[in-house]
């Protein structure tokens, strides 16, 4: 074995969970030294003393010992809706892990569906930033046409089904129409409807 391989195997931990075998890092096993049985990990994972041949054999379900991991790794746990909390909760007081349980969440459960709603409002943001630039998109090309009708400068009016919309995305594409847009804010509104258009200079 070279040195590089030899480095590689003292960066991991493995494990043999119930006849499932883990390879895990050697940071992650650190997160619960201390606090995980000392009679399953001992001192025999600590720098240059684990063979990689040598797992650590533990006699507990295998299945159930990846969620530990993963609560480890990620300081949080999103189990799928074919294991209970209850059931990682016993895994987590068989090795000693001080887990919180706030941060282990069901599918299906309320934490999930918390965690849903602010990824829905997120996307609801960001879909309505999108709406925003294409209404512009779409006012810009109102504004060019109302334009080619009047001497400029002129005010012009948004039609509401083009509002609200991105300012600055309306003052850019009208930029490269060769026209200069300015928002006419309208009494007894917090939102522009309409817009004073004046040619660019050349």
């Amino acid at each position: 074995m070279t040195t590089k391989d030899t480095k590689t195997n003292r960066q991991k931990v493995r494990f043999n969970v119930g006849g499932t075998h883990y390879d895990v890092s050697r940071d992650t096993v650190e997160r619960c030294e201390g606090s995980m049985r000392a009679s399953l990990i001992s001192d025999r994972w600590k720098e240059g003393s684990t063979k990689s041949d040598d797992p650590i054999f533990i006699d507990r379900n295998g299945l159930l010992f990846q969620y530990v991991l993963d609560y480890l790794r990620n300081d949080k746990l999103l189990l799928p809706s074919s294991v209970s909390r209850a059931a990682v909760a016993q895994e987590f007081e068989y090795y000693g892990i001080d887990a919180d349980v706030a941060k282990v969440s069901e599918k299906y459960g309320p934490m999930y569906l918390r965690e849903l709603k602010e990824r829905i409002c997120e996307q609801k943001i960001y879909l309505e930033l999108l709406e925003n630039e294409a209404r512009a998109i779409q006012a810009s090309t109102f504004v060019e046409n109302e334009s080619f009708k009047h001497q400029l400068p002129v005010d012009i009016r948004i039609p509401t089904e083009f509002v609200p919309f991105d300012a600055e995305t309306l003052r850019e594409c009208s930029d490269l129409k060769g026209l200069i847009v300015t928002l006419v804010q309208s009494s007894g509104s917090s939102s522009s409807t309409s817009v004073t258009v004046k040619e660019k200079s050349r």
